[in-house]
């Protein structure tokens, strides 16, 4: 008999400093954010929070209504002027020398 399992997504925000994640968890738990999220989120649903919900709040807009907009937008900017995020070559890649996984 077949067992179904309940299907477990993760997405996961990266930050360089602790103080960066404090400043936007602060605006994921505020309630503007929070009331956003609520309008759009059917807990009746197969999934109930999408990546798609959750690509619909502006960050923007929610340290605007907090009066935070000037160190969200100081923010974004040093974000956006990070060098571009690359993989080592392919001859590097340590996951091409594991072994094949064993079946169990």
């Amino acid at each position: 008999m077949h067992k179904c399992h309940p299907v477990l997504t993760v997405n996961f925000l990266s930050f360089d400093s602790q103080a960066e994640a404090e400043f936007i968890l602060e605006l994921l738990t505020s309630k503007p954010a929070q009331s956003c999220l609520d309008s759009m989120i059917f807990w009746d649903d197969k999934r109930p929070i999408t990546i798609d919900i959750l690509r619909r709040l502006s960050l923007q807009a929610v340290a605007r209504e907090l009066g935070l907009l000037e160190p969200y937008t100081d923010w974004a900017k040093a974000i956006t002027q990070l060098p571009p995020f690359s993989l080592p070559s392919s001859d590097a890649t340590p996951w091409k020398t594991l072994p094949p996984r064993q079946s169990v």
